[in-house]
Parts: structure tokens; sequence; C-alpha cells
């Protein structure tokens, strides 16, 4: 909001001032063959609404459903830059209507009835529209106290527009008072999810037709990296990534930019060079989760290394996430223990001590032993049980827990030596490499791991059966 003007409380607001305060867009139809057409991802929730459109550009005012009769409104949920406002847009321009756009934040500067009386005034100014208030959820940072009455005024806007479609969307899951999704509320929750492999694919080749890139730049490869992007969080990545190729001097993306790119948005850039000694640490360190993952996890897959120091990292193993897995397994748990424990192990093997290198990695693994333990029963001996911090499980109970725990850490951290063991040659092959070039990318690590493929294949055929 401006600083340079005041607005008198005692008089109602002007249709400027709404617009001012909560800096509203209002934006007018635009011709288009099919907007529905041009968004990737979320299909079913697109789908429902070209039904809704189909509906009422056919002529029906409302929809009955067991008796009952209502315009349909929609709370859209989903994380940020997922494509809920480009949703609604699509929706209006389909629907031929204008669209006023609202953003929830701006409306805490002024929630008071005085406020939504302008808005209402807006709204009947602007004709038949689609309104869109974004983000609400900065409306639940209110105490009950003062939020119930602005979804009760957001629920009463909605009634007084009986043939105005609105819409709500939030980027996290809020707690709504339960008259907000009722009979004479909001109607219709869509969830919006992340976009699948096939789908992020889509989104590169898209956003890239703004970018130039190298010919042989490996799509698929840098889809399966945005793993969970949305499609706002794709496209300012590889404008981030054309910018650092600009800098670096180069015309085209490639991608290692791409890469790197990533890398330092999720894990910080580079802060400084090691020194020798400690390269050489974190070379073994992560060349033994390497080892580890590869011979001692069903199905692991590495995306790459790196020994960076980066804000919050010294060095950095990437495994490469399978998308179409949506449970996990007693022997993958397992496998993610000791892919945990295997920086740990290769230090002791190596320099025979630990650094504090470590923390995180046991961290990790004593979380992972604590589901398989006491919340996915999965511990032969210890049976079929669930226990957590709740009182009403036993201090015996919980102390059996804890013992079974620190007994699976203990055997898997002896199996993950053993496979480091086995395989010591290839740990110090991949380690000096890596300290060499500091990072290393699936086809450098793979060429490593498979240079004696017939032993390499007994060896982790007999390796994995270990569980």
């Amino acid at each position: 909001m401006p600083t340079n003007r005041s607005f008198e409380k005692t008089k109602d607001y002007t249709l400027d001032e709404v617009k001012e305060i909560l800096e509203v867009k209002i934006l007018p139809h635009k011709e288009n063959d099919n907007y529905f057409k041009n968004i990737i991802g979320n299909k079913a929730v697109i789908d429902y609404l070209k039904e809704i459109v189909e509906l009422f550009k056919a002529g029906s005012a409302s929809i009955e459903i067991l008796g009952s009769i209502f315009h349909p409104s929609f709370v859209l949920l989903g994380i940020e830059g997922i494509g809920k406002t480009l949703t609604t847009f699509a929706f209006a321009n389909e629907m031929e209507l204008p669209i006023i756009v609202i953003s929830a934040d701006k409306l805490l500067q002024d929630y008071s009835a005085r406020m939504f009386k302008g808005i209402k005034d807006l709204i009947k100014n602007t004709g038949k529209c689609v309104v869109l208030f974004k983000e609400i959820q900065f409306i639940a940072q209110l105490t009950n106290e003062k939020g119930i009455p602005v979804y009760t005024r957001l629920v009463k806007l909605k009634n007084d527009f009986p043939d105005s479609f609105f819409f709500v969307s939030a980027s996290q899951t809020t707690t709504y008072p339960s008259f907000f999704m009722g009979e004479d509320g909001f109607d219709t929750m869509l969830s919006f999810n992340p976009p699948d492999p096939s789908e992020r694919e889509k989104l590169i080749r898209k956003f890239l037709n703004e970018l130039p890139y190298v010919e042989d730049l490996d799509i698929p490869k840098i889809a399966r990296d945005f793993f969970g992007f949305s499609g706002g969080d794709i496209r300012n990545m590889l404008k981030k990534s054309f910018i650092q190729a600009t800098i670096q001097g180069k015309d085209e993306l490639t991608y290692e930019i791409i890469n790197q790119t990533m890398y330092s948005e999720l894990f910080g850039s580079k802060v400084r060079k090691m020194a020798a000694k400690e390269v050489r640490y974190t070379a073994y360190h992560e060349a033994g989760h390497v080892i580890a993952g590869y011979y001692g996890s069903p199905d692991y897959k590495i995306s790459k290394v790196e020994v960076v120091h980066r804000s919050y990292s010294l060095g950095l193993t990437d495994p490469e996430v399978d998308d179409e897995k949506l449970t996990t397994t007693r022997e993958d748990m397992l496998g993610e223990i000791r892919h945990s424990l295997g920086g740990k192990c290769a230090e002791q093997i190596i320099f025979k001590t630990n650094t504090t290198g470590v923390m995180q990695d046991l961290q990790q693994a004593t979380a992972i032993a604590d589901g398989y333990i006491c919340k996915f029963g999965m511990d032969e001996t210890f049976g079929p049980v669930f226990v957590d911090d709740d009182e009403y499980f036993s201090d015996s109970l919980k102390s059996i827990a804890d013992i079974k725990m620190q007994e699976l850490l203990i055997r898997l951290e002896n199996e993950t030596t053993q496979i480091l063991l086995e395989h010591k040659d290839t740990l110090i092959e991949l380690a000096e490499e890596l300290a060499k070039k500091e990072t290393l990318y699936k086809e450098e690590i793979m060429a490593i791991l498979n240079k004696n493929s017939k032993s390499t294949k007994s060896k982790k055929s007999r390796t994995k059966k270990t569980v």
C-alpha cells in the first residue's frame, strides 16, 4: 500500500481506493482458442472445470444435487507456483468473463465490513465475473475473533453474487471454520499436485522455447532432477540458469549449468575452496554413501555426487528419484539406513576416525530406524506394534523399542562396513576421482561401478540379500 496517501475511516471506500489498497487486478476476457488446452498438468482438476464450463455455457444458472441448488465456488489448494491462478484465469476466459484478482495478504491491511462493502461495489460495477482471492492462508494468521468474521464476509460476498464464480486459493493446508466449506459456503475443494515426469518434461520444453540451449540437452534427465518442482519453480530455475550461463560467457544452456544452478538454489552457493585434507575426507565420506547405497539398497540409482563447500554442506550425494514409487518396502528402509551410514563407515575404514560431518546422516538413519521399529511393525522380533511418545504407551514398551532401534543401527553399521570392505577398491577409485574433479555425474559414477561388471553383479546380488 502506498505510504503517501491516507484514507478516511469515516467514509466508504471509493472503487479506486479499494483497487489501490488491495492492489486489485481486473482483467477482461481474452480471445483464445482453448485456454485449458494450454495448461500442462492437473488433468483431473482441468477436466472437472471443463464440465462446469460446458454446463454453464449451455445456459444453466445453477446445479441441483440431492435437492440442493447452488452455484459452484471453489477452494484451490496447492503449493505456490503450481498453477492455481493460471487455471482460474483459464476458467474465466473459457467462460468469456472478466476476472477480479485480490491478494489476501493485502486484505489484512483492512478486512473491515467497510472494505468488504467496497469489494462488493467493485464486483457490482464489473458485472458478472470471476473473482479470485489469492493465498487466503494469510487469514489464518488472525485470531479466531478476527479471522472468523473475515471468512464470514467472504462467504456472504459469494452468496450476494450468485451469477458470478468465486475462487479462493491457498498454498498450504489451512483450518477453515466449519461454515466456510458447507451448504452456504464454498462447495468444492480442488487439490493441485506437482507435475509428474512427463508433465515436467513438457513444461521444460515449453519454457526452453524462450531460451537458447545446446542441441543435445538431456531434457528427460532435467525433468528427473526437478522432482517436486512446480511449473513456476521450473520456469524460474531455467531463467536463473540462463543468467548463470550469460555470467559464464556462454550463449546456450547446458545440463551442467542447469544442474549447478539448481544445487546453488537448493543447498547454497559455493563458499570457498576446501583444504586438500578436507576435500579427501569429504570425498571418501560421499563415496561411502554411493557404495553403500549401490550395493546395499534395492533399485538404488545415483544422479550426482559432489565435494563442494556450499552454504549448507561440504558434500552431497544425490540419488535419482523414482517418481512412480509411492510406497516404501522393508528392504527399501534397510537400504536407506545403510546408505545413510555409508559415509561414517567409509571414514572409519580409510582414516580410522570419524568427522563431525556424520551428524545429519545419523539423524536420518535414526529417524528411519524409528519408523522401521515403532511405526511400521517391520522388526520380526519386536512385532507388529505401533509406539510413539503418547502417554498411552508404557515406559517398558518404549524402552524395548529404543533397544531394538539401537540393535538395528549397530547391525546395519556392521553390514555397511562389510559392504565397503568387499568393494574397497571401488570405494578408493571413486573417492580419488571425486576429490580430483569435485563433481561426478551418473555416467562417470556408473563407469567406475561397472568397471568389473561380472564381479560387480555377483557381489551386488549377494550383498542385497542381507536384510
